[in-house]
């Protein structure tokens, strides 16, 4: 927009970075294939007073400062606890696109924070979980919360990530509606488009 009324800028679009474009184009299409998911399997949310409704939180969530040059954004979800696990899946594998996995390793933790006496220890667990989920093609599910052993986790992957520039290991958190903070701003009116 800026410039069109500076006659050495007339004729001369403004351009987006093609790989800005295309991730935009991505996202979008990622979108319509969720909402149009979401109608044809009746994916439900519980509401506070425990009724069920049409589930309206979904889309993309952005990690922003992920890593020095880009940051990463993630599909999310919200479905009810008596969703099909076999729609679950449906929605991982085929709208989702992530890879499937050869073992399923969970990681959870209390909410007290974990203290390594020693620092190798710490760097040892981080670099062996990296490297089994890598090695088996596994996935690592968390409860998403943010407690000592998840931001271990986190920081593991997130640092090895950016070592390889590559995205080797899935990472899935599973939380409670009600334990996210600002819940509200995961909800999104384009379902009942």
């Amino acid at each position: 927009m800026a410039g069109h009324d500076d006659e050495s800028n007339m004729g001369k679009e403004e351009t987006i970075p093609k790989d800005k474009a295309w991730k935009d184009l991505q996202i979008d299409k990622r979108e319509k294939e969720m909402i149009k998911f979401i109608k044809a399997k009746k994916i439900k949310q519980r509401k506070e007073n425990g009724n069920q409704e049409d589930t309206n939180s979904f889309g993309e969530i952005e990690f922003v400062g992920f890593d020095q040059i880009t940051n990463k954004t993630a599909p999310y979800v919200r479905l009810d606890v008596d969703t099909d696990m076999k729609i679950v899946w449906e929605l991982l594998v085929n709208v989702w696109r992530i890879r499937k996995p050869n073992i399923v390793i969970s990681v959870t933790g209390g909410h007290h924070d974990i203290f390594f006496k020693e620092d190798r220890l710490k760097i040892l667990l981080s670099e062996e979980l990296y490297k089994a989920a890598v090695c088996t093609g596994a996935w690592i599910v968390t409860d998403g919360k943010s407690s000592a052993i998840m931001e271990l986790v986190g920081d593991a992957i997130r640092e090895k990530s950016q070592e390889t520039r590559e995205d080797e290991v899935v990472v899935l958190g599973i939380t409670g509606w009600n334990v996210l903070l600002n819940n509200k701003l995961l909800e999104n009116s384009c379902v009942s488009q």
